[in-house]
């Protein structure tokens, strides 16, 4: 009477169990069903939210132009009279606009928050026709007209601000407040633009107004890094082909020059402007153009994901509607007809089940196997168990024999990793929280003075944080990072490592730490420097003898280097490949080394014969340097190879013409040939500055790179800096 009560019992909470999954999936898709309504509703405000943001973007964008108008009218009335007449119709256009969306714009539905910082942004925007009547009748200065323009720009941008707060979904959230300080460096942009033309409308730099122009170039900087933080590959690679051109470099030009009179003390003779103002204006004004379809393109790109956020919802809430149904109604019909076959067996399971584990504990010596005496189609799979009962009694034995040497391995690998290898721990803070022995003699440290603190905390200063975020993005997503690391000790040096920071994880595959595993390589590293440093040092001499040899000045191959270096990065070169071409190019004459002094030295033109031998060095040293595995010496094998090939093919050895001229070769003809008209040889005087450049500009795309020529006159003044140095 008991087994059989027992057995109703079971079959009772089989049923149970059956019912409550299925009453479990009906709450969830109420709940979900709630919460997909409630994310529905916070799309379509946020989609509102955008557009009033648009809006807003597009009049802080023309306040910001009738700030600098605004500034350069204080300064100079005639300069800047209609051009802020204009200004004033299209921010009084987008005004309106602005106004008219907030007629129908249901400002109830949102927080107390938002709608505070709404209206206080529109009782500034009241003030404005008062403050360009002060502006007319100049009763307000140029520092006044700018702070009320910032500060009604202000207003708006934190409106702006708090609709990023209002996101739900984490990457749109993040792409707004990328947007927001966006906003908030293109603000500062304008101010720039503003206080630069107050400073160039004045007859003399002013040291105030130049500490200002410095902090708002240091503000720009920072709200700029946020931006770029938070943004995506796609909005980067937007940013950085739009951001760049002739305006821009010319306002970077600008603005170096303002801020290196940063310093400057009244108490002496005060520094003349030496920039118009108008200039600045129209630059700057087309870089913040340029910003504004950027500003365009985030917008847009906020629609866009709105849209994708939306349809996404759609698709989801239909799926999950559609499979909770079906799930359910397989789920309850499945479930009684198993729970029907199930009940029949699962007492005798439980006392196989019992005994093996009873085994396992070591609990009983022997297995007893589960008995055969339920129906035929489960006698079959109880005998298959039976068998695999009797596999596992097997593997068990032999595994707690292994577990007990693995356990005795286990602890001399940890023995002598720990005696072999720098180790470092760190949590999911980033904090330290163990170093061993080795790391500590290394860094100096003890591990007290470690634990605890800050990863960056042993970061060297030229290591960039962005360094250190991309290493721990990489382990927070569960990859190995491989790579070599550079630290700092308790003296102060650098000291390196050979590291493999790996995360570990528990079973659930859940982070719990990362540890780094290292090899010191600090000599290694400092030999490779000392190394490179005398492969430098040595390549300067050797292209020195052999200018010397030719009674030609030792300074040629350094100004050669110098020029060689600012046309690589001009061109666009990376600093580490221009820094590369300016210690390859002083070999450039290598091949002179061939060469008879007669020849060298001769005051005379040569010979046709003569002519055919001094073309010979450029074949000359390409072979002495043609066969180095060395970066900076297959440079110059280049360099000296290529350097008097002409653009039109009519140069030599080989009569290369175009881009079949290495890039080495071209910008290193042109630096060969500027130091050296410009220079007194045996065989001529120098040239006066105006000839060379008229040679030059005759030359174009005939002996020299077309491009290579405009870039050389658009930052002419930099060479002539280097040409001066070396006079």
């Amino acid at each position: 009477m008991e087994a059989k009560n027992n057995s109703t019992l079971i079959k009772n909470k089989l049923i149970f169990l059956v019912i409550m999954p299925v009453c479990g999936l009906i709450l969830m898709a109420s709940i979900f069903s709630v919460k997909s309504y409630q994310k529905h509703l916070n799309l379509n405000k946020l989609e509102k939210l955008v557009v009033l943001c648009t809006k807003t973007s597009f009049l802080i964008h023309e306040l910001q132009i009738e700030r600098g108008a605004s500034a350069g009218y204080l300064g100079n009335k005639e300069e800047f009279y209609d051009l802020l007449q204009l200004q004033r119709e299209k921010t009084n256009k987008r005004q309106n606009e602005l106004y008219d969306f907030l007629t129908h714009f249901d400002k109830t539905s949102f927080n107390e928050e938002f709608n505070h910082n709404l209206e206080r942004a529109l009782k500034e925007l009241e003030k404005l026709n008062a403050y360009r009547e002060k502006v007319d009748l100049t009763l307000i200065d140029t520092k006044e007209s700018i702070a009320f323009y910032t500060h009604l720009n202000k207003r708006f941008l934190h409106t702006i601000l708090h609709i990023s707060k209002i996101a739900s979904n984490a990457e749109l959230s993040l792409h707004l407040i990328s947007y927001v300080n966006f906003l908030f460096a293109k603000d500062v942009v304008g101010i720039q633009r503003a206080l630069g033309t107050t400073i160039l409308n004045e007859a003399y730099l002013n040291k105030d107004l130049l500490n200002e122009f410095y902090n708002l170039t240091q503000i720009e900087n920072v709200y700029m890094e946020k931006f770029k933080i938070y943004s995506s590959e796609e909005t980067l690679k937007f940013y950085n082909r739009l951001l760049m051109g002739k305006d821009i470099d010319e306002v970077n030009r600008i603005s170096e020059d303002i801020l290196q009179y940063k310093h400057y003390d009244n108490s002496h003779k005060a520094i003349k402007n030496p920039h118009n103002a108008q200039y600045w204006f129209e630059n700057i004004t087309s870089k913040i153009n340029k910003l504004k379809k950027i500003d365009d393109y985030l917008i847009n790109q906020t629609n866009i994901k709105i849209q994708l956020l939306l349809n996404e919802f759609k698709i989801s809430i239909f799926v999950f509607l559609a499979a909770s149904l079906t799930i359910t109604l397989l789920v309850f019909i499945l479930g009684f007809i198993i729970s029907k076959n199930i009940h029949a067996s699962i007492e005798n399971l439980f006392h196989g089940i019992e005994q093996f584990f009873k085994y396992v504990n070591k609990e009983i010596t022997d297995i007893p196997l589960i008995e055969e005496n339920i129906s035929a189609e489960v006698n079959a799979k109880v005998k298959e168990l039976n068998a695999k009962i009797l596999d596992t009694k097997r593997l068990l034995d032999k595994d707690y024999k292994f577990l007990e040497e693995s356990l005795s391995l286990s602890k001399l690998y940890e023995y002598a990793m720990e005696k072999s290898n720098i180790i470092l721990r760190i949590n999911l803070k980033k904090e330290m929280t163990y170093a061993n022995k080795l790391f500590c003699e290394v860094s100096g440290y003890t591990n007290e003075e470690l634990v605890g603190k800050p990863y960056t905390f042993i970061k060297y200063p030229d290591v960039s944080d962005s360094e250190i975020d991309k290493l721990f993005r990489i382990l927070e997503a569960g990859k190995v990072w491989k790579g070599t690391l550079k630290n700092i000790d308790k003296k102060g040096n650098p000291f390196y490592s050979i590291a493999t920071v790996v995360p570990i994880k528990n079973k659930s595959g859940e982070i719990l730490e990362y540890m780094q595993i290292r090899q010191d390589i600090t000599e290694v590293i400092n030999l490779h420097k000392e190394l490179e440093d005398t492969q430098r040092e040595v390549i300067y001499k050797m292209g020195e003898i052999v200018e010397t040899r030719s009674e030609e000045t030792g300074n040629h191959v350094k100004v050669v280097a110098e020029y060689s270096k600012l046309l690589a990065i001009k061109y666009g070169l990376s600093q580490s490949e221009a820094e590369l071409l300016k210690h390859a190019s002083p070999m450039h004459d290598i091949g002179k080394v061939g060469i008879p002094d007669s020849l060298l030295n001769k005051p005379d033109k040569l010979t046709c014969e003569e002519f055919e031998i001094m073309k010979s060095h450029t074949t000359v040293g390409y072979e002495i340097l043609k066969t180095s595995h060395r970066p900076i010496l297959k440079a110059s094998a280049i360099v000296a190879y290529e350097h008097h090939e002409k653009w039109d093919g009519t140069g030599y050895p080989r009569g290369l013409s175009g881009e079949d001229i290495h890039i080495y070769g071209r910008i290193t003809a042109i630096a060969d040939v500027f130091d050296a008209l410009g220079s007194e040889r045996v065989y001529k005087k120098a040239w006066k500055l105006n000839d060379v450049l008229e040679y030059f500009k005759e030359e174009k795309g005939k002996h020299f790179d077309p491009n290579l020529v405009d870039i050389f006159f658009d930052n002419l003044d930099e060479f002539l800096e280097i040409r001066e140095k070396y006079k």
